[in-house]
């Protein structure tokens, strides 16, 4: 009896000990846990808001200010503002199953419109099936889940660089994996530089488990030849790799 009476004491003051230094923790982070701290000092990495807020400050391209900043730095264009809002103003009523739950992949109306969007644009050739589809709130939105699904902390995902720096945040700030840098050959097969990323990536314990591609690359904006997809595809098969693909800008069109 007194050997459980000793434990019980031993446990509660180890208890009031935890929850002593985490109180410290949190005042010293401002009132916020340690997962939101790691993700405030996440943010900061993305050291392009510094550059954006600048810009704003220091004044817009306009018409009216044609000395001013035009920021390349996000997918922002405010120069067709007028045209999404004229086009919006012309949107029928939002339905009214809108306001509530709907299928968690999505609704399906929509899915079948993106299926049909994707099968007669970029992927024009293949037929996409809407069941197939997931719908989140924005790339990066998306991007955290998968990292958060794929990986375990400290796992190593390589991205060939020069990249958005945006994904330096959805890799570590919720699901603590670590960006990997990395190069491809201009052409040719992309497997030898792959492996040389990946075998160094796990030497530093960071074993790699997924290629992040951005295709067309932000911020390059060249488009990866059908030799490179394939050499990354098969790669990624033979080292059992999650690949990746962000093609967010597979519709943006120059002419």
């Amino acid at each position: 009896m007194a050997d459980e009476e000793s434990r019980t004491d031993m446990v509660t003051s180890m208890s009031a000990s935890k929850q002593k230094a985490a109180a410290e923790q949190a005042d010293e982070l401002g009132g916020v846990g340690t997962r939101a701290a790691h993700v405030l000092a996440s943010f900061g990495g993305a050291y392009y808001f510094k550059g954006i807020g600048q810009a704003i400050q220091g004044g817009l391209w306009s018409e009216d200010n044609p000395e001013g900043y035009t920021v390349l730095a996000v997918a922002e264009n405010r120069q067709s503002i007028d045209i999404m809002q004229e086009r919006l103003a012309k949107v029928a009523p939002i339905p009214r199953q809108a306001f509530f739950y709907d299928d968690f992949q999505g609704v399906e109306r929509f899915r079948k419109a993106l299926a049909s969007m994707l099968t007669n644009t970029f992927m024009k050739g293949l037929e996409v099936d809407a069941a197939n589809i997931c719908v989140a709130t924005g790339c990066g939105a998306v991007l955290s889940n998968m990292f958060n699904m794929l990986g375990e902390k400290g796992d190593g995902v390589l991205i060939p660089a020069p990249y958005y720096p945006g994904f330096d945040f959805d890799t570590q700030a919720s699901a603590n994996l670590v960006p990997r840098p990395m190069y491809l050959p201009e052409s040719g097969s992309c497997a030898a530089a792959l492996s040389d990323a990946a075998d160094a990536s796990a030497a530093e314990g960071h074993p790699v488990r997924a290629l992040l591609l951005c295709n067309p690359n932000n911020p390059l904006g060249i488009i990866y030849s059908d030799e490179q997809l394939q050499s990354m595809l098969e790669w990624c098969l033979e080292r059992r790799v999650h690949f990746i693909s962000d093609e967010g800008y597979a519709n943006s069109i120059f002419d």
